[in-house]
């Protein structure tokens, strides 16, 4: 049985204790041979970048040289090795978890981080270095100043070896900070800021000659192309099909990894389908047919079944659902959240949000809609569904985010409403309607957020709307998958809450809604019966032949009125 390095990014670690690797080795060649040898890669978080800088590190670095059978014999690198293997020393900077609470909280932060990396630098090659020359490197103030230093001492020391920089979540800092502090954010990426230059100091040692080759990995664009002529010799290989599979999962290899931790044969394909759902539909160039699970999230559910041989309790790792509750700020860039929440509204009512792709950010211009819809891609909040014309179509990428927006939708209407955050009335009405089959408390619940809703933006409320806001509620349970517009083989039942596997449910739920601006007792009625008839076509389809306790509900809402009726 393998095993699983679910939190593991140190890949000697993984080596030597016989973790599970997928080899990704042979993009080690692919970008030893890239025209750019200054190269960025962004993808979403927890979707194995930093093991990708550990693979490249003990490559490269000279001081591993002598474990280079031991670590990569059985790699594809290992069989075919480059000529520049084990030839650099390697300067690393991780820029993740710097305290952005405070404009001093982030300088110090940043410098210590770029301490950090310079100290194990000289502690790997200290035989390079005097003491008296680690001291004053060290002792520096200012970032910029700690780099100017050290390659000032490999200068002076006439050194032979190039340095290869590696930079790991170059933008973590800054993707916080923009949401609140956007002018600290200018002042510490442009003009003079100390990022910059940080950055320029790096710039100026590539004309040098002492630095060879750079390697960042990151979120977003935003912080580099702030930087524009502080450091724009980066080349973003992200979105280049070459370099769409380097991280994350295909689903043959998913498959590999149920196989790995012995899961019968005939319960594989069953799996690999709500593995599907929940972990996979991320597309980082719209002519790459061949869409990625994220790897923790793999790594997390296998880890699980290999514990107990079933699914988890909870299908979302806590550590991604942290991770990604960060959405909130982004919705708060510039103080913009009234304007941003219509493309979160649009999302949930549709599941999708056309936009042109920001490749550079512009902050002197503003930022719009199109740099909104661009920045969830980029942090894994959004994938490319199509493109034509150079206008994409964005998507939800799979269940796992589509509940994370849900659950800020909830949150977000509940607090423009001034109703108390809670959802556990929510939850108790779900959980209600899914025991007994009796949804009047969920209803309620819903009518609350539509009298909002119908008070403050009547013209702008539609079906879909509607719509909207039961799915965003329905997401705060764990029992079932929402689906919206749900295929029937006739056409699209409007909402059908189906168990999750391993769930017990007493009732599987559908739903068939619909609005009206104004309507009387009399017309609402003709309403839920054309509506019933409806849902009772869908039901009639093979699709549900063998569902046998499904609870089967119309609802209309006629301005700020809602009426349910069971079919």
């Amino acid at each position: 049985m393998i095993r699983i390095p679910y939190g593991k990014s140190d890949y000697r670690t993984m080596v030597e204790e016989n973790y599970f690797y997928q080899d990704r080795t042979s993009y080690i060649k692919t970008l030893e041979d890239w025209d750019s040898t200054y190269l960025m890669y962004l993808r979403p978080r927890r979707f194995g970048k930093s093991l990708l800088l550990s693979v490249l590190r003990y490559y490269y670095g000279l001081q591993y040289q002598n474990e280079f059978e031991k670590l990569f014999g059985h790699t594809f690198i290992g069989k075919q090795p480059t000529r520049l293997a084990h030839t650099y020393m390697l300067l690393n900077f991780d820029f993740s978890g710097i305290n952005t609470s405070t404009e001093q909280g982030v300088f110090e932060g940043f410098l210590s981080s770029v301490k950090k990396g310079v100290d194990a630098f000289l502690t790997h090659y200290d035989m390079f270095f005097t003491k008296e020359q680690r001291k004053a490197i060290l002792q520096q103030k200012d970032p910029n100043e700690v780099l100017k230093a050290l390659f000032r001492c490999h200068v002076h020391n006439k050194l032979t070896p190039k340095i290869y920089v590696l930079i790991d979540e170059y933008d973590h800092f800054a993707n916080e900070l923009i949401s609140f502090n956007f002018n600290y954010f200018m002042e510490i990426v442009t003009r003079n800021g100390y990022v910059r230059k940080f950055y320029e100091a790096i710039k100026i040692e590539t004309g040098s000659g002492i630095v060879e080759r750079i390697f960042m990995t990151g979120v977003s664009p935003i912080t580099v192309d702030s930087l524009t002529s502080g450091f724009n010799i980066a080349k973003n290989i992200s979105l280049t099909p070459t370099f769409h599979q380097m991280t994350g999962f295909d689903e043959t290899e998913v498959e590999g990894i149920l196989a790995g931790v012995e899961m019968p044969i005939e319960d594989i394909p069953t799996t690999l389908n709500d593995m599907r759902l929940w972990y996979n539909g991320y597309l980082f160039n719209s002519n790459v047919k061949k869409h990625l699970y994220n790897p923790n999230m793999v790594l997390y559910f296998a880890d699980a079944y290999k514990t107990t041989q079933r699914y988890p309790d909870n299908m979302l790792d806590p550590n991604v659902a942290s991770d990604y509750s960060k959405i909130q700020k982004l919705f708060s860039i510039q103080g913009n959240q009234d304007k941003y929440i219509e493309v979160l509204k649009e999302l949930l009512e549709s599941g999708e949000v056309t936009a042109t792709l920001t490749n550079q950010y512009s902050f002197d211009r503003g930022f719009n809609q199109n740099d909104l819809v661009s920045l969830l891609f980029y942090m894994g909040f959004l994938t490319i569904s199509k493109e034509r014309l150079g206008a994409y179509t964005f998507s939800f990428p799979n269940y796992v985010i589509k509940k994370l927006y849900a659950d800020f939708f909830f949150n977000s209407v509940l607090e423009r409403a001034h109703l108390p955050i809670d959802n556990r009335p929510v939850n108790e009405a779900i959980r209600e309607m899914a025991i007994t089959g009796n949804p009047k408390a969920f209803f309620e619940q819903v009518q609350l957020i539509v009298n909002y809703f119908s008070t403050r933006d009547s013209a702008h409320f539609t079906e879909n709307t509607l719509k909207a806001i039961i799915i965003s509620l329905l997401h705060q349970q764990n029992f079932y998958y929402i689906h919206s517009e749900y295929e029937t083989g006739w056409t699209y039942m409007d909402v059908f809450l189906e168990a999750i596997r391993g769930q017990k449910p007493e009732y599987e739920v559908a739903m068939e809604l619909k609005y009206v601006k104004k309507a009387g007792k009399k017309a609402t009625d003709t309403i839920l019966k054309a509506a019933a008839v409806q849902l009772q076509g869908y039901l009639d389809t093979p699709k549900f032949n063998t569902r046998t306790n499904i609870k089967s509900f119309v609802v209309v809402v006629a301005g700020d009125k809602l009426t349910w009726r069971p079919l």
